[in-house]
């Protein structure tokens, strides 16, 4: 795959014999402006990747980028040709490289190279080609007038991944990014502000590139879809999103809070108790059983609950779902045997992971039963953490995911390790071993709990 390089133009002060900005020394008028006769091209940055190896510069229309006369002066006066020059990504010996080749008959394509203390500038030469690196500036026109000028940004494009995607539509090219929120093992999100409303969002950027199992990609697309469906108050609710060969964005609502996770761990007391209270964690399962039952309502099973995928808002008294990038909807699903249970691809996470996912993995088969008990089981575990601020296997996170495993197959929920009037009836129906008998999200509703 092809990497994607940006030339971003950039106004940093040059040295003093140079123009930047477009600027005719005289009159402080542009000089030129760009334009683009394909929309996928941004006026002020070119995109080179798998789909566009190669563009060219020049004041010939027929340029993908070009430069018009503007404020009555003549590109002739900064020595751009009609085929000024052109640049590509090559690959020589498996290595991909950003290369420029100069077409001006006088020379008057340059690149800027070396330390931001102590640039050089040289001349490419007339049909002759030079490598360039990140960092590297590519100067068109002459000392007198001034140049334009472009900068090498692979690095750049990779901190700003949001603005730079290829071929994104226009209603998601109004956000900017803010800062990171986290990454995880397919995806990266990011806090973007959105410029024409002002208000900020979660940017979820997946990866889908073609190593990953067929299985793996199908349930990442999936995610959009699915969310889009989903618009309940214990749900995260999805704003946008665009999807392309290499990766899907997801605008999303943004959650304030930090995740259940967290939260929990920083209110543990001892080895078996939080310091949150009774009636606290009867609202936050409650929240998340309506969440569950609207999903499960909805014929879709999240295959990957636990505490990280829970997040709150800013005042920490809403709970709300997230990352359904494991997510399934069992419509038209075929079943085998039994109709409430669903040949799936193994996944989530081992520690809330309910004992018949576990008992496929140690047999190494490729796919399980999976119902909406497995969903109900990972609550189960959820609701154990709530209490004591971890999870039964949590000694063995230190061991191989066959040997925690192992451990949720033999481990038996004894009632007597938490003695908490309702929520150890819960607690007892939502860890039964055996699927069939699990309590559903929405008989678990009628507890006189939640009432």
């Amino acid at each position: 795959m092809v990497k994607q390089t940006t030339l971003k133009r950039k106004f940093r002060k040059l040295p003093p014999n140079y123009i930047s900005n477009f600027l005719n020394p005289k009159s402080n008028k542009p000089i030129a402006t760009l334009f683009n006769r394909n929309q996928s091209i941004k006026p002020n940055e070119i995109i080179l990747s798998e789909e566009r190896p190669k563009v060219i510069l020049g004041k010939n229309p027929c340029c993908e980028i070009g430069f018009l006369e503007i404020n009555d002066v003549n590109t002739s006066k900064i020595n751009i040709f009609d085929i000024h020059c052109q640049i590509s990504v090559i690959k020589e010996n498996k290595i991909y490289r950003t290369q420029i080749r100069d077409n001006s008959y006088n020379s008057s394509t340059y690149v800027e190279s070396g330390p931001e203390n102590d640039r050089v500038i040289k001349v490419v030469g007339y049909s002759r080609k030079c490598n360039l690196k990140d960092g590297d500036a590519i100067l068109i026109g002459n000392e007198e007038t001034g140049f334009i000028r472009y900068v090498l940004a692979e690095e750049f494009r990779k901190q700003n991944e949001l603005l730079f995607l290829h071929s994104i539509p226009q209603e998601l090219k109004d956000y900017k990014k803010v800062s990171d929120i986290g990454e995880g093992a397919h995806s990266k999100v990011i806090k973007v502000n959105k410029t024409s409303s002002n208000k900020m969002y979660a940017c979820k950027i997946v990866s889908i590139k073609q190593k990953k199992s067929e299985s793996i990609i199908k349930c990442l697309k999936q995610e959009p879809r699915i969310l889009k469906d989903l618009d309940h108050e214990n749900i995260v609710k999805i704003k946008a999103f665009f999807e392309s060969e290499e990766r899907i964005v997801m605008i999303l609502e943004l959650m304030e809070g930090e995740d259940l996770f967290k939260y929990v761990t920083q209110f543990k007391l001892d080895d078996r108790r939080t310091l949150i209270k009774t009636e606290q964690i009867i609202e936050f399962v409650n929240q998340l059983l309506q969440g569950i039952e609207f999903i499960h309502n909805k014929q879709i099973i999240h295959r990957d609950l636990k505490p990280q995928n829970i997040l709150f808002n800013s005042t920490y008294e809403k709970l709300k779902i997230s990352d359904f990038g494991s997510a399934r909807k069992i419509d038209n699903l075929h079943s085998g045997s039994d109709l409430n249970f669903y040949d799936m691809s193994i996944n989530g996470t081992t520690l809330y992971m309910a004992p018949e996912i576990c008992n496929a993995r140690i047999q190494s088969k490729p796919t399980a039963k999976y119902g909406k008990a497995s969903d109900m089981w990972s609550l189960g575990i959820i609701l154990y953490f709530l209490i004591t601020g971890s999870t039964p296997f949590d000694e063995d996170t230190d061991s191989n995911e066959f040997a925690i495993c192992l451990k949720i197959i033999d481990w038996e929920f004894n009632p007597k390790e938490i003695n908490i009037m309702g929520l150890t009836e819960i607690l007892i129906r939502l860890l039964d071993k055996d699927q069939k008998y699990r309590i559903s999200a929405e008989d678990a509703l009628y507890s006189p709990l939640f009432w």
